[in-house]
């Protein structure tokens, strides 16, 4: 939705859209064509953009893990507020170093960029957790 606020289009358009261009509604200003399924991650990184995958979810998307953790474990910034609109399993810490370590991936080339902490960050998180 906030792309589409930038280019002028009314939230009142998007069941239009949802008609005649197939659009599929995944949440709270979430939208997607219907032949396009955004993952899990690609969905809360969309909608929580400061967001960094960290400790197993990182490790899983790096290819370091053979099976995808049950909960996704995300790290924001210490004085942000945490996001509220979250499946209760999700793994949610606090840290200064939030953008420290981060890298951009883009797993199978897919459109939206995920941010991730490096494969070392992640294994000394984990211990440390």
């Amino acid at each position: 939705m906030r792309d589409l606020k930038h280019r002028g289009v009314s939230a009142n358009w998007m069941g239009f859209f949802e008609t005649l261009f197939h659009y599929v509604h995944h949440g709270r200003g979430v939208w997607s064509h219907k032949f396009f399924t955004p993952t899990r991650y690609e969905l809360l990184q969309v909608r929580f953009p400061q967001a960094v995958f960290w400790g197993p979810s990182a490790l899983w998307l790096l290819g370091e893990l053979d099976q995808e953790p049950e909960a996704l474990w995300i790290a924001i910034a210490n004085k942000a507020r945490p996001p509220r609109t979250l499946d209760p399993t999700t793994v949610i810490v606090r840290t200064r170093r939030l953008n420290a370590d981060v890298i951009p991936l883009r797993p199978d080339r897919r459109p939206i960029t995920l941010r991730v902490h490096k494969p070392e960050r992640a294994r000394a998180d984990m211990l440390n957790r």
